[in-house]
C-alpha cells in the first residue's frame, strides 16, 4: 500500500464535524477533508447544535471556529464537551480561527 493511499484511508475511517456559523466556510472544510478521503463529516452552526451531535454520536476529529457569533464559543464548545466527557481521550480538537488576540490563543492553548 502505497503512503498517499495509506493516509486517505486513515481519513476515511475517522467521523468529523466541523463548527461554524458561516455556512460557506463549513462547506469549504468538508471540501477539503473530502479531498483528503473523509466522508463521514457533520456540520453544525453553533455550540448548542455541537453539544447535541456529541451527545448522541462519536466523533474523532472536531474542527471548531472560536468565534461562533452570539452564545458560547469554540474554547466554551470544548470545555463543555470535555466536562461531559462527549470527547473520547483519542478524539481530536482542533481550533480553526483568524482570531489572533494573545489572551484567546493562550486559553485555547492551555485547553
Amino acid at each position: 500500500m502505497s503512503e498517499s493511499s495509506y493516509r486517505t484511508d486513515a481519513f476515511h475511517e475517522l467521523t468529523y464535524l466541523i463548527i461554524d456559523d458561516f455556512e460557506n466556510f463549513r462547506l469549504s472544510l468538508r471540501q477539503m477533508l473530502r479531498s483528503c478521503g473523509a466522508y463521514k463529516i457533520e456540520l453544525v452552526g453553533n455550540a448548542g447544535q455541537a453539544i447535541k451531535y456529541c451527545t448522541y454520536n462519536h466523533v474523532d476529529v472536531v474542527l471548531c471556529d472560536y468565534n461562533l457569533g452570539g452564545g458560547k464559543n469554540g474554547q466554551h464548545v470544548l470545555e463543555e464537551l470535555r466536562h461531559k466527557n462527549l470527547l473520547k481521550r483519542s478524539s481530536l480538537f482542533l481550533m480553526v480561527t483568524a482570531e489572533t488576540s494573545k489572551q484567546m490563543v493562550m486559553g485555547a492553548r492551555e485547553n
